[in-house]
């Protein structure tokens, strides 16, 4: 996602990530029981951390996804996220431009196994599957359908390393997940489509980052 004579510090903020509700869906005529996971949160440049058209000012994203992901093996069925993207010239509130509002939908078919359980260090998966990300919205810097993706995709894992979550000299301040699993994705031309450190005790992430083909990272 790019704006013209544009430039931007990393976003920072919190998320929060929950299961919100387990229901049954019918996927390929048969009953599946799944997870329905929100990732919510409030994401900005700070004062002066953004330049739009050579105004300095504060950049400000609101981002608000739902996952629909398989109970048994954490697969993921559809993904969903909506960013609302806000520009505030000279920091100043009441000048606030709306950049951009946008809805990402992706949906696989058959679902996304991003685990392959039992986990294992040095353990390596491929898959073939049909991907299809629709991205509908308003801008009036660029087309969001330009955004829209179709086709068939391959992808691999493997796991890297296991014990405390880490990354560039970082690691996660809370304790619980010392035992967790790095899982690498590459999509089928070997570009690094970000990981995810599996935390065996919650069952879930500890810490993930994406690579979105849009052209941006998400990182928490």
């Amino acid at each position: 996602m790019q704006f013209n004579e544009a430039s931007i510090n990393t976003l920072t903020g919190e998320t929060d990530y929950k299961i919100t509700d387990i229901l049954f869906m019918t996927i390929d005529g048969m009953q599946t029981l799944v997870y329905e996971t929100t990732i919510n949160g409030d994401f900005t440049s700070g004062n002066s951390g953004a330049t739009l058209e050579g105004t300095s000012g504060r950049l400000n994203i609101a981002y608000d996804g739902v996952d629909i992901v398989r109970v048994r093996d954490l697969a993921v069925i559809n993904s969903e996220f909506t960013l609302g993207v806000d520009f505030l010239p000279f920091n100043i509130g009441f000048l606030k431009q709306d950049l951009a509002d946008l809805t990402f939908n992706a949906s696989y078919q058959p679902a996304k196994e991003k685990h392959d359980f039992p986990l294992h260090t040095g353990d390596q998966w491929y898959m073939s599957f049909q991907a299809g990300t629709t991205v509908t919205g308003s801008s009036d810097y660029f087309d969001p359908s330009g955004f829209d993706t179709n086709g068939y995709e391959n992808s691999s894992w493997q796991v890297t390393s296991n014990g405390v979550p880490s990354e560039d000299g970082t690691q996660i301040t809370y304790t619980g997940c010392d035992d967790s699993y790095k899982i690498m994705e590459w999509n089928a031309t070997g570009v690094n489509a970000g990981f995810q450190w599996y935390c065996p005790a919650v069952r879930g992430p500890a810490w993930i980052r994406i690579d979105n083909a849009a052209g941006f990272t998400i990182d928490w």
